[in-house]
């Protein structure tokens, strides 16, 4: 006797939405300092976000 196969399930989240909401997220951030001409401190709030 065997078992079924178990199926494999949805992800919950698609990956690249996330990706994007990242990225989104880092370029407002950093855009501000960018703006006032300091690229270390729109680098800084990049990675930050």
């Amino acid at each position: 006797m065997t078992t079924p196969a178990s199926t494999p399930t949805a992800p919950d989240r698609n990956l690249a939405l996330e990706l994007v909401r990242v990225t989104e997220a880092a370029a407002i951030a950093g855009g501000r300092w960018v703006g006032a001409g300091d690229k270390n401190r729109a680098d800084g709030a990049a990675v930050d976000a």
